[in-house]
């Protein structure tokens, strides 16, 4: 098949796919919704360095999804800036819908925390895990 033919097939399954799922395409292109905002804070408490410093740097993202750009996957992502291994537990504030993430010394650690919309602001709380 011609590749200028595969590409023009694949945009019209992608805006076929589109409006399936309840997005809006005009002329072919996508109209994605504002990207919530995640926030994440910390409960409980924190391991710390030899010089005082908290181990663990805390960091959240909506990230839409390819074929439904309304859709959005809540991530976390983790830094460990210290050698030993933490773990930490990352629940929706006031639930016990939780995810565990393990962080070795001295890196870093994505997890998706949820599925949302763009339409809120999602809270969660996350603790170490001793």
């Amino acid at each position: 098949m011609d590749p200028l033919k595969q590409v023009r097939v694949a945009v019209l399954g992608l805006a076929v796919a589109a409006t399936l799922a309840g997005v809006t395409v005009a002329a072919g292109q996508l109209a994605p919704m504002p990207r919530p905002k995640v926030v994440a804070e910390r409960d409980g408490i924190a391991s710390k360095d030899s010089i005082g410093r908290i181990c663990l740097d805390v960091e959240t993202i909506a990230r839409g999804r390819a074929v439904n750009p309304n859709l959005f996957d809540h991530i976390v992502s983790v830094e460990n800036r210290c050698p030993k291994v933490i773990k930490v537990r990352v629940c929706l504030h006031r639930t016990e819908r939780c995810t565990r993430v393990e962080v070795p010394g001295l890196t870093r650690r994505d997890a998706v925390i949820g599925i949302g919309t763009g339409t809120e602001i999602t809270r969660y709380v996350y603790s170490e895990q001793r």
